[in-house]
């Protein structure tokens, strides 16, 4: 294949604006200036990145000469050559290739616009790639691929269809304030080794996680899942937080196994993320909690489904919001249960604080309900047990308790 000729260097200079986001996490922070390292198409005033894809079409330049020359910058002895910001693409297929720089350094997309199809299905790649504040017009397709270094995507818009199905993350994954409006699938057995951040990201379709691996932490503080919000059998090896997360659509947890803390309300006093909404009754059935699982102050609008969990420490639906029956049929707890709802219109409160609503039933609050009654002590006020009409509760709790005046909100420290 041709190289394509260069004279002089590409005149692109990046200057970011007033509006540039400012993350929680200080690498991910407002740009500096950035002047491209590249050299000019012969008789142009950019580089092959910084044209256009029409202009580059009517040069004759075609996307497999664009990738051609992208993998050579990459693999320069170069510094800076690795960088590509505010670049356009078409097509970039990088399919079943290694990819790393001769210099181990991040590979730097951001700010880029890609117009075809990102292609890294059985792809291996060693460096950190940053997509940071980049914009996707079509397919993000990582299936099977393996990440040894960070994937950084924070602030990207999605339009297409983002698809990562059995793919392996060994550094962080970072989808912070992402939007996806079509069918972000991580599932068929994802893996996060490191931690997987999702605070603030936007699903308009479909977010599938189904038998996603978090081997790190999990952060969806502040994520709204506009659709479908799918996480049939994942499992969570650590920290999992959903605070402040936003549900209005099918919300499935099934089967789903959490063996460190995992929050859905508000992390602690001094926490930015409050706790979360489900606009419909989301389903935990056969879940697994080994640690620690917070429901503080959580809005249930149309009940939910715990049926035949297992809680193995404590559970902490105080100061919640049910407004719809809340299924424990079959669950066991092995530590403590705390339950004591708010009535509609109370406001809710920091379970860090110790102020949590004694209030009793009102018309709008419906009961926990089971196949029978709960054979342990109860956290919280009679008239809020639920006394199912008939039979046995299958439910058993152990009388143990968390020491006088420890909190009942675990370390989730800011990814």
């Amino acid at each position: 294949m041709d190289r394509i000729k260069t004279a002089g260097n590409c005149q692109y200079r990046f200057e970011p604006g007033e509006s540039e986001l400012v993350s929680e996490d200080a690498s991910l922070e407002r740009d500096e200036p950035w002047e491209c390292p590249h050299d000019a198409v012969e008789g142009e005033e950019y580089c092959v990145f910084h044209l256009s894809t029409a202009h580059r079409s009517e040069l004759g330049i075609r996307d497999r000469q664009v990738r051609a020359e992208l993998i050579a910058a990459v693999e320069s002895d170069s510094d800076t050559r690795n960088e590509f910001v505010g670049a356009t693409f078409g097509e970039l297929d990088l399919r079943d290739r290694k990819i790393n720089s001769t210099n181990a350094l991040p590979i730097n997309f951001r700010h880029c616009t890609f117009e075809g199809k990102v292609r890294l299905q059985d792809a291996h790649v060693v460096d950190q790639l940053d997509f940071s504040h980049s914009y996707f017009r079509s397919r993000f397709e990582l299936d099977s691929a393996r990440f040894d270094s960070d994937l950084i995507c924070y602030d990207c818009a999605f339009d297409g269809v983002m698809s990562a199905s059995t793919a392996r993350f060994s550094g962080r994954g970072v989808f912070s304030r992402a939007g996806f409006e079509h069918t972000a699938a991580f599932n068929n057995g994802t893996t996060f080794d490191d931690d997987a951040i999702f605070t603030g990201t936007t699903f308009r379709s479909n977010a599938k996680f189904t038998g996603t691996q978090f081997e790190g932490r999990a952060f969806f503080r502040g994520s709204e899942f506009r659709y479908r919000a799918l996480f049939t059998s994942a499992s969570f090896a650590d920290i999992a937080s959903f605070a402040d997360a936003r549900f209005t659509d099918a919300t499935v947890f099934d089967s789903v196994r959490f063996d460190g803390p995992a929050t859905f309300g508000t992390e602690d006093i001094h926490s930015a993320y409050g706790p979360a909404t489900f606009e419909t009754a989301p389903t935990f059935e056969d879940s697994v909690a080994e640690g620690f699982l917070d429901f503080t102050g959580v809005d249930f609008e149309d009940g939910g489904d715990f049926s035949q969990a297992r809680f193995e420490e404590l559970v902490d639906f105080r100061d919640s919001l049910l407004m719809g029956d809340l299924r424990l049929d079959d669950a066991q707890c092995g530590e403590r249960f705390e339950f004591n709802p708010r009535a509609a219109g109370e406001g809710s409160s920091s379970p860090a604080s110790g102020r949590h609503s004694t209030a009793g039933p009102s018309p709008n609050r419906r009961r926990a309900t089971s196949s029978s009654t709960f054979e342990t002590p109860w956290s919280g006020p009679s008239r809020s047990r639920p006394r199912p009409p008939s039979s046995r509760l299958s439910t058993t709790c152990a009388s143990s308790r968390l020491p006088s005046g420890s909190s009942t909100s675990p370390p989730f420290g800011p990814p």
